[in-house]
């Protein structure tokens, strides 16, 4: 985060910081559940700094971040799609001896 400090908000560098804050806080006691709960609330923060650095890097390259939401597969069906309906498919189960 350091690296790239200089490309969030200050909202964002504080929020950071604090939940940095609050897992160090908690990892010094014996409370587990205080402890997954500071570690998920800093995964999400780390999740959004990611967005955030992807999309940065997006548009400073120019070309806007792409939106895998809404991937089109041209209305063609997937390859295993097409092996299930291939009649010479055999499915079944092995097992290697030694």
């Amino acid at each position: 985060m350091k690296e790239h400090a200089e490309k969030l908000d200050d909202a964002s560098k504080q929020a950071m910081e604090s939940s940095l804050e609050r897992v160090n806080t908690a990892a010094e006691g014996e409370d587990i559940e205080a402890i997954k709960t500071a570690l998920e609330e800093l995964e999400q923060g780390m999740h959004a700094f990611s967005q955030h650095m992807y999309e940065s890097a997006a548009q400073e390259e120019g070309a806007a971040a792409p939106d895998l939401t809404d991937l089109d597969l041209g209305g063609e069906e997937a390859p295993a799609e097409e092996a299930a309906e291939d009649e010479n498919v055999i499915d079944a189960e092995f097992e290697k001896k030694d």
